[in-house]
Parts: structure tokens; C-alpha cells; sequence
């Protein structure tokens, strides 16, 4: 009888300790600071303000790079041996134009 009211004991015992441990442990930890209550959101706007900007600068940079450069590349190597004579000359030979004929032939009237 002496050995199960020892074991009853010990876990009561246990319990309380760790209670008060935990009170404790939880009383240092539950020392919060303050919230903020004034200015939060001018701070957050300011905050989120520079977020955007410097987003939307990488987003330029990164639009310039990757796509108006090479296409205006592309537009240069086009153009550098373009004959726009030789165009019109074999569209007017495919005879989509309705102002002259092809092969250069005169328009009867």
C-alpha cells in the first residue's frame, strides 16, 4: 500500500512541477511589446510603395532586355537588305494590285 501511494504521488508531484514550470516559462515569453497602433499604415504604405517601385523597375529592365532589344534587332537585319522595289515588283507580279498590271504592262483604256 505504501509503494502505490508513492506512485500516486509521484505523478500529482510531476504535474505540479511541470505547471509551474510552464507558468513560469510562459510569463517570460508572454512579455510582448506593444502593437503599433499609430502611423501603421502611412508605414506600410511607404513600405509597400518601395516594394512596387523597385519591382516595376526590374519589370521595365527585364521587358527591354528580353524583348525590345532583340526585336528591334531583328527589325534592323530585316531592313539592312531590304529592296522595297524588288517587293513591289513581286506583289505586282502575283497581280494583288488592282492600279497596275503585272510584268508591267499598260493599263487598256
Amino acid at each position: 500500500m505504501a509503494q502505490e501511494a508513492a506512485t500516486r504521488r509521484l505523478p500529482h508531484s510531476l504535474l505540479r512541477h511541470l505547471r509551474s514550470s510552464s507558468r513560469s516559462s510562459l510569463d517570460t515569453t508572454m512579455s510582448l511589446t506593444k502593437p503599433v497602433m499609430r502611423g501603421l499604415l502611412t508605414s506600410q504604405i511607404k513600405r509597400q510603395l518601395v516594394i512596387a517601385t523597385v519591382l516595376s523597375g526590374v519589370a521595365v529592365a527585364g521587358w527591354k532586355i528580353l524583348v525590345q532589344n532583340p526585336r528591334k534587332q531583328l527589325y534592323a537585319d530585316f531592313y539592312k537588305d531590304y529592296d522595297a522595289q524588288a517587293e513591289f515588283d513581286r506583289i505586282r507580279n502575283l497581280g494583288l494590285f488592282q492600279s497596275c498590271r503585272p510584268d508591267g504592262e499598260e493599263a487598256e483604256e
